[in-house]
């Protein structure tokens, strides 16, 4: 059986650990988003983040491991 469970939510919502890891390693950004997602292998975030010119994601496991997905030019 594989069971997952989905969550959007604003940055407020984030796991204090987890916006900690983030807001280090990307200073100077705005968390704008977050999809939780839980599964039998694990907890991820996918969190999207946003600056003047730029938005980015972002996918964390539970341990606080960042790894950039993709970065988009704003409009």
């Amino acid at each position: 059986n594989v069971f997952r469970t989905i969550r959007y939510y604003d940055g407020s919502k984030l796991c204090p650990f987890i916006a900690l890891k983030v807001k280090d390693a990307y200073r100077n950004k705005t968390i704008k988003g977050v999809t939780e997602v839980q599964e039998d292998s694990g907890l991820v975030y996918q969190i999207i983040l946003q600056d003047e010119k730029h938005m980015y994601v972002v996918n964390c496991n539970s341990d606080g491991d960042l790894n950039l997905q993709k970065r988009f030019k704003r409009g």
